[in-house]
């Protein structure tokens, strides 16, 4: 019996020496190869101190320091080998805290070493039937949980990998036999090195001695470990080349130099109708009695293996054969087929002559459409030197219209001027005449000098209207801005309009809260007094007339919103974006409204010289609402 668990000693002891030698060629170049060669390394300490004792050799007790020196090194190894496999997947779990655990563990290992020489670990040895057995101190026992605690952590981090392996299939593959592997390995170990000699290696309730079987289950999943590595790291060339010719979309077929097939990929099943397996080792020749029928004109066309490149017509498309000798040393090994669907590129082709053909067509019809296009050059060169000339007399008839505009400025200047101190004085006796100064007059005449009253006060507001637009359109409108109420701006024109709006029999709806705004306010109470006149002057009798006083927010400025809204005949849409024009009258559409159009002119001005803006909305036959802001 001592013989055998020799023998499990050294086999295991060769292979972990074996695997170091191969890990140390293979996997040199990266961490996973570096770090499975420092747990191997564990493993031969292990294994050489477990030999010596099952030799039964002089001093087993310093062969046993030397097992428990390799064993001191696996937790570490194998957590360093669990953080680095596989290579891609733990690059994306790679966190700082492994580093901390990595270097904790290595110097809690460390730290038991010197305990270990000193005999604090082991107390002595005892004679077994597989062998000398090492009798453990309580120190060892806290070693063995802290080394099965490591295994949990190695168990966790295995798991780990193997959740988020899941995109690579290779490595999942690797994750998935390794992590399994060891994880069994582990189990088994530590059940019969850890677990049962902690019970004297009996098993409970029995008196079975069981020996120590470790080694034998850690070579074995070393090797497998170091298999699964040769594996999926180092493919056979010959099972890469199946691999690459399978996943080609064209057809392959290679031949020996007998004629005999030995290779064909799924698209040749596909074309032939018959499965690659049941044509390989047949000659190339024979396959036109198994092959489909659309396919025996192209198994004769490349049975005669000469080195050709030929477009072939299928009925499911055109294939493009291609043979090529397969040379080694100068020596025919075989042929090389490949069948190419080029029917997309033959379909392009053909695309491609008649969009030439096509283009062709478009070059005559464009060199007809050039000299079509010098006969309208030289037609166009008679239009500029009319345009030129038609220029030339715009220019003249420009000039024109400015020395009429000038003439127009003067003689409105003029006007101003000369009527307004006659219309002042006439107004001034009108006034006296009504008052009684020059006597007392009769109902008739005081009717007679109210009409001529209202119609010298139409004028005196015409005039002023002229002089506001004359100095708008010079530049030297003048604001003295000062803090006002908007209550008493809009009540002071429907007080200066009230007798107007009883006349016309208007109902006047006001609602205007006590909101303070810096302006200047003869000039708002003169855009009000525009605007409501011209409602009450477009709203038939008994309509509704309705002023309103808001406070609002625009681009993230406050204003105060003004409306005056009516009941009255509305203006065409098509005429909303001309009303704030000079001299272009609201009602110039209704022939009976005329007047000269400088109102909303100066409500415009007046407003956007205060940073406001002005508006209108309206509907034929149901009113209008003239609307304009003033900053807060």
């Amino acid at each position: 019996m001592t013989n055998i668990y020799v023998l499990i000693s050294a086999i295991a002891l060769l292979i972990n020496v074996l695997l170091v030698i191969f890990v140390s060629v293979t996997e040199r170049k990266n961490t996973v190869g570096k770090t499975l060669v420092l747990l191997f390394i564990s493993l031969i300490i292990w294994d050489v101190g477990e030999l010596m004792r099952r030799l039964r050799l002089d001093d087993p007790l310093f062969w046993s320091m030397v097992e428990c020196m390799g064993v001191l090194f696996i937790p570490p190894t194998f957590y360093h080998f669990a953080t680095a496999f596989p290579e891609n997947t733990r690059l994306k779990l790679k966190r700082a805290s492994q580093k901390y655990l990595l270097a904790a563990f290595y110097c809690i290992s460390i730290a038991f070493l010197p305990l270990l020489l000193k005999g604090k670990l082991i107390s002595g040895v005892e004679l077994r039937f597989w062998g000398y057995e090492y009798v453990g101190t309580p120190l060892l026992t806290a070693f063995l949980f802290y080394f099965i605690g490591v295994m949990f952590v190695v168990a966790f981090e295995f798991l780990r990998s193997y959740k988020f392996s899941k995109d690579d299939r290779f490595e999942f593959l690797q994750v998935r036999a390794v992590a399994s592997t060891a994880l069994v390995v582990v189990a088994l170990s530590v059940f019969t090195d850890i677990l049962l000699p902690l019970n004297k290696n009996f098993i409970p309730l029995t008196s079975v001695q069981v020996p120590p079987l470790a080694s034998a289950f850690t070579v074995a999943g070393a090797t497998v470990v170091a298999c699964v590595l040769l594996k999926y790291r180092f493919l056979p060339s010959e099972v890469m080349l199946n691999n690459l010719v399978k996943s080609i979309e064209d057809g392959f077929i290679v031949i020996d130099r007998f004629g005999r097939i030995q290779l064909a990929n799924e698209p040749v099943e596909e074309l032939f109708g018959v499965e690659s397996k049941k044509i390989v080792g047949k000659p190339l020749k024979d396959l036109e009695v198994m092959v489909k029928d659309e396919a025996k004109e192209l198994i004769r066309i490349v049975s005669e293996l000469k080195e050709l490149r030929k477009p072939v017509e299928l009925p499911s498309g055109v294939l493009e054969v291609i043979v090529s000798p397969i040379m080694f040393k100068d020596a025919l090994l075989g042929h090389l087929i490949e069948l190419r669907d080029i029917s997309k590129l033959v379909a392009r082709e053909k695309e491609l002559e008649e969009k030439t053909r096509a283009l062709e067509r478009q070059t005559e019809e464009l060199k007809a459409t050039v000299r079509e296009l010098m006969d309208a050059r030289k037609a166009l060169l008679n239009i500029l030197e009319d345009v030129d000339a038609s220029k030339r007399e715009l220019a003249e008839a420009y000039e024109r219209l400015k020395e009429l505009d000038e003439m127009k400025d003067n003689f409105m200047m003029i006007a101003i001027h000369e009527l307004g101190t006659p219309l002042t004085i006439i107004r001034g006796n009108m006034d006296m005449l009504l008052s009684g100064v020059f006597g007392e007059l009769s109902y008739e005449q005081q009717e007679r000098l109210l009409v001529i009253s209202e119609s010298v006060n139409r004028l005196i507001k015409l005039l002023d209207d002229l002089r506001a637009v004359m100095t708008i359109k010079e530049g030297q409108l003048r604001l003295d801005k000062k803090e006002h109420s908007t209550k008493t701006l809009v009540y002071d024109v429907v007080r200066d309009l009230n007798a107007l709006l009883r006349q016309r029999g208007h109902v006047l709806r006001v609602s205007v809260p006590d909101v303070k705004v810096v302006c200047d306010g003869e000039k708002i109470k003169s855009a009000i007094f525009n605007l409501l006149e011209n409602a009450i002057k477009f709203t038939p009798e008994g309509g509704s007339i309705e002023i309103t006083v808001e406070e609002i927010s625009e681009s993230g400025k406050d204003y105060v919103r003004f409306c005056v809204a009516d009941s009255g005949v509305g203006i065409p849409k098509d005429k909303l974006d001309r009303i704030f024009e000079a001299f272009y009258e609201v009602g110039s559409y209704l022939s009976h409204k005329k007047g000269m159009g400088v109102g909303l002119f100066v409500v415009r001005s007046v407003v956007e010289a205060h940073g406001g803006r002005v508006w209108a909305e309206s509907e034929v036959g149901r009113g209008s609402r003239f609307f304009f802001t003033l900053p807060k």
